[in-house]
This record gives C-alpha cells, sequence and structure tokens, in this order.
C-alpha cells in the first residue's frame, strides 16, 4: 500500500475544510492537476461583483476584508514581453491584457493544508488614472508537492 497518494488525498478532503474566501464560495478544482472550470467560476464571481469601471479602492478594500493580502515578495515593476530581467532580481512578466501594469495590484490568498497542499487565489487588477478598473482577472490553484 502506498502512503504517499493517500497522504495526498487526505490532505486534500482536509481542505475542504478550510473555507475560501467569500468571494470563491461553491468554486473548487476538480483536482490539484485541472483547476480550469473553478478559474472561470472565480472570474466571473469577480467580474460580475467588480465590473470594469468600479473601484479599485472598493476592490482592495472588500478582498482585504476577505483574508486577501498582498504578497510582500512582489516586484516593483513587472518586465514587458521580451525584456531582460536582471541578474539576481526577482521579477514578475506583464500580463499579456495591460504591458504597463503594476504588480502592487495583486492581492492573494493563501490556504495550506497541513505541509503538502495548499490553495492559492490570486487576484490582479489594472485601473486607470481616476482609480476605476479597467481589467480584473483571477487566478485559482491547488498545489501539493
Amino acid at each position: 500500500m502506498k502512503v504517499w497518494p493517500l497522504a495526498v488525498l487526505f490532505a486534500l478532503a482536509a481542505m475542504g475544510g478550510c473555507k475560501p474566501p467569500p468571494i470563491a464560495r461553491g468554486t473548487d478544482c476538480v483536482s490539484a492537476a485541472d483547476c480550469h472550470k473553478a478559474r472561470e467560476k472565480f472570474n466571473a464571481a469577480l467580474r460580475s461583483h467588480f465590473p470594469v469601471g468600479s473601484s479599485q479602492a472598493k476592490l482592495e478594500r472588500e478582498l482585504v476584508a476577505q483574508g486577501f493580502q498582498r504578497d510582500p515578495k512582489t516586484p516593483a515593476k513587472c518586465l514587458r514581453r521580451g525584456e531582460a530581467a536582471p541578474i539576481g532580481v526577482l521579477t514578475i512578466e506583464c500580463p499579456a491584457w495591460d504591458q504597463n501594469w503594476n504588480p502592487r495590484n495583486r492581492l492573494v490568498h493563501r490556504t495550506v493544508a497541513f505541509p503538502i497542499c495548499g490553495r492559492d487565489i490570486d487576484v490582479w487588477w489594472s485601473s486607470g488614472k481616476a482609480g476605476n478598473l479597467t481589467h480584473v482577472e483571477g487566478f485559482y490553484s491547488i498545489t501539493c508537492l
């Protein structure tokens, strides 16, 4: 009997008790390898609640109240496609939908179940000069060691 697959199944079952934030309730992955439908459902909820043109401040305030946080390791700027990354500097590629994206426009909600599995829910957005959303994108994944 192999213990490793049983441990992963046990950890995934235990994650069911670790509730996602309200904006993602009712959303879950079919398996750790397939979160495509969960991501689509999460994006639909996200864009319904925070449509383009709504306030960036409202998005940040509501998601932080639901347990989302800024990742302290987020780089200060993103690299445009084809731009060389400086050696020894943590970088992130600009998303295709906004080559001038500010990496600070990202909040994450992480849930860990035991030391081997976790749920990551990310929200990235762009906003205009007036602070209104121009794009909102959600990412939903489960990772097991």
